[in-house]
């Protein structure tokens, strides 16, 4: 919480310095609970278990040249610690293009 606090000063001090950059905040973690309070609305059937996960020494990771599953995009989490393409993508659509 700290972080995302100074974040928005941050951002600004830094567009201050350096005008001609182009800086967007975006809250990913809203989104994330809309799309884990209503998966249906976004396409996913799956939002507890990663696509490419197995548990080796009681930690869930991607083995090295595993295959994922077939079906990526009903996925939510691609592994263990991120997000699959699929719900990239809908940050993007819906963080950085709606208005």
């Amino acid at each position: 919480m700290p972080y995302n606090s100074q974040l928005p000063q941050t951002l600004k001090n830094i567009q201050d310095e350096y005008p001609d950059a182009t800086l967007t905040l975006a809250n990913s973690h809203d989104l994330l609970q809309d799309i884990l309070a209503d998966t249906e609305k976004y396409g996913f059937t799956d939002v507890k278990d990663p696509c490419c996960g197995t548990y080796v020494n009681g930690e869930l990771a991607c083995i090295p040249n595993s295959t994922p599953c077939d079906n990526r995009c009903q996925y939510l989490f691609f592994d263990a610690s991120h997000t699959s393409e699929f719900a990239n993508c809908i940050f993007v659509r819906d963080m950085l293009i709606k208005d």
